[in-house]
């Protein structure tokens, strides 16, 4: 199965520590480079010390990048501005949606440990919006979290986030959150193995990328100027790699 982020735009992703979640992500934002390396922007949130994404801060792709509550709230506000900007735009041509409009770009909002976010205001209003007016104006949600509770997500984002993917967790409650049933308590302890939901639930095997496919990938978009002063860079290995984007993000049943 293939998750279609045109179809389902926005996705909750939880699981407990060393059972694949954050390797999934890593697999999106690698796939989405070697496919879309020109169409595609990000607005990256690591709420889990920075390491996780450390590596992609200096992509001429990331817009945003944000290791604390604080930053995050002044990225997804960013975000958010951008986001009402293009609605106005579709609104003033009367166009339904950015795909319609003919642009190509999409934003990808990745967050990695939302769960930190829960407490702040701000943040939970912001990604309500996202959530809610997102998807017709190019934005793309990625909700990650090691502990779904209700508090956690809320049930706004639920409602909008209609892909659900569930590595194993450690309660049915936790289960119920993300999937509305039980089920990602009882998976085996197999690294990569979760429960996907749209209309329906499937077991499935989710893809490995070792670290050093991702700095073959990312090395031809890595540009170390402050993000203002960013020109394009590197045509030739832009190029390249554009050439290399064959790859499509299968998530095999299990």
């Amino acid at each position: 199965m293939v998750h279609n982020f045109e179809k389902k735009a926005h996705i909750i992703v939880a699981g407990t520590t060393d059972f694949g979640k954050s390797n999934w992500v890593n697999c999106v934002i690698n796939t989405l480079l070697l496919n879309k390396g020109e169409d595609v922007t990000f607005t990256l949130i690591d709420l889990k010390g920075g390491l996780e994404f450390n590596r992609y801060r200096h992509l001429k792709q990331v817009k945003a990048y944000a290791t604390d509550v604080e930053k995050a709230r002044e990225a997804l506000k960013s975000a958010v501005e951008k986001m009402d900007e293009v609605t106005e735009y579709l609104l003033e041509k009367g166009f339904s949606n950015v795909k319609e409009a003919g642009f190509k770009e999409r934003h990808f909002i990745i967050i990695d440990e939302a769960a930190d976010m829960a407490d702040d205001k701000g943040c939970q209003e912001l990604l309500k919006e996202i959530a809610r007016k997102g998807r017709a104006s190019g934005l793309r949600l990625v909700y990650t979290t090691q502990y779904p509770t209700m508090e956690t997500i809320s049930s706004q984002v639920k409602r909008n986030c209609i892909g659900r993917l569930c590595f194993v967790l450690d309660t049915a409650t936790a289960s119920q959150v993300v999937l509305d049933q039980g089920g990602a308590e009882k998976l085996p302890a197999i690294q990569g193995r979760a429960l996907y939901k749209d209309l329906r639930l499937i077991e499935v095997q989710t893809p490995y990328i070792p670290g050093g496919a991702i700095t073959e990938i990312i090395q031809p978009h890595i540009s170390i100027r402050p993000r203002k002063e960013r020109v394009e860079s590197s045509e030739e290995g832009n190029r390249k790699a554009a050439k290399r984007g064959t790859h499509t993000l299968v998530i095999e049943e299990a």
